[in-house]
């Protein structure tokens, strides 16, 4: 869960900087992380970091292993991608890279039903950051 953590905060780089609206989410997320799931101080510090020095997100990806928690990489970025209320074109290109690298080995006709569903759950706005937490516990259980 930390790569995919670290991954979607570098994703936030993508439009050159980390803006105030999306330093606060995460960090709201951040907060609810480790009172809910144990995120430890320590993991928080490099999550933290970060948010300062970017990394490469495609380095981070190929560090998580679990289909679930690639496939959680794609939904939050984008759902972030839209917390300043802008999403930047240099975004949505990193987000369209990212998707074509998780999906790269899937069957076509199962990408195409994975598009469809992250799209219909992109409309879906979790109840502010508690329902966010929660809908994050619950997915990152299974």
């Amino acid at each position: 869960m930390l790569m995919m953590w670290r991954c979607i905060v570098a994703i936030a780089h993508a439009d050159g900087k980390v803006h105030d609206k999306e330093r606060q989410y995460l960090l709201d997320i951040f907060d609810n992380m480790q009172r809910v799931k144990g995120l430890t101080d320590k993991d928080r510090a490099v999550l933290e970091r970060d948010m300062e020095v970017q990394q490469d997100p495609f380095e981070l990806l190929q560090q998580i292993q679990s289909p679930n928690y690639r496939s959680q990489v794609l939904y939050f970025a984008r759902y972030l991608s839209k917390v300043d209320g802008v999403i930047d074109p240099s975004e949505q290109d990193l987000i369209d890279r990212l998707h074509a690298s998780v999906t790269a080995q899937v069957d076509p006709s199962i990408r195409e039903q994975a598009r469809k569903a992250l799209d219909e759950a992109e409309d879906k706005e979790p109840e502010g950051i508690a329902g966010f937490i929660d809908d994050l516990v619950s997915w990152s259980g299974r």
